[in-house]
C-alpha cells in the first residue's frame, strides 16, 4: 500500500479527526505523565521527530503507527487517544464484555493473520484484540468491524 492509499484509508476510516484536537489532546496526556516529547518519541519508538513535528505542524497528521505507539506508553488505548471515546467510558471493571464481539475480534484476527500470513507477537496480538475490539465497541454499536480490523492488521502491525 503506498503511501498516498494509506492517507486516504486513513481518513477514510477517520474523517472526525480534527488535529488541533488531537494535538491538544497529546500534549495533554505527555503532561498528565509528566513526560517531555523527545522522552515519548525514544519510550515509543517513534523516530525522526514525528511527534514533535506534528505537534509544532511541521507535518500534518501522524501516522496510525506512531499515534498506535504513543498510546501504549500513554496507557491509553488508540480510540481514546483519537477522541473515539464518549464521556462516559465504553468499558469500566462494571461493565459485562460483549462476549460475541470479544470472539468475534479473536476469530477475524486469526483468520486474517493466516489469510494475510502474517505474524505477530503475543503483546501485539492482546493489542489488536483491545483496539479492534474498542473501535468496533464504541464505533459499531458492538458490531464487528472487519474492514477496521483488517486494516488495523495491515497498516499498524505491518512489519
Amino acid at each position: 500500500m503506498s503511501v498516498s492509499q494509506f492517507e486516504k484509508k486513513y481518513k477514510e476510516l477517520h474523517p472526525w479527526m480534527d488535529h488541533e484536537v488531537l494535538k491538544e489532546r497529546i500534549n495533554k496526556k505527555l503532561q498528565m505523565k509528566n513526560l517531555s516529547v523527545s522522552s515519548a518519541e525514544r519510550s515509543a519508538g517513534i523516530g525522526g521527530g514525528s511527534l514533535r513535528n506534528f505537534l509544532v505542524g511541521k507535518t500534518k497528521s501522524p501516522t496510525l503507527e506512531t499515534l498506535s505507539a504513543l498510546s501504549s506508553i500513554l496507557n491509553c488505548s488508540l480510540p481514546e487517544l483519537l477522541g473515539l471515546e464518549t464521556d462516559e467510558p465504553i468499558v469500566s471493571e462494571e461493565t459485562p464484555i460483549n462476549l460475541p464481539l470479544y470472539s468475534q475480534t479473536v476469530e477475524i484476527i486469526i483468520f486474517l493473520l493466516r489469510e494475510k500470513k502474517l505474524s505477530i507477537n503475543t503483546k501485539e496480538l492482546f493489542k489488536a484484540v483491545k483496539e479492534i475490539y474498542l473501535f468496533s465497541l464504541q464505533k459499531k454499536q458492538g458490531l464487528l468491524d472487519r474492514e477496521f480490523a483488517a486494516w488495523y492488521l495491515e497498516n499498524v502491525l505491518k512489519k
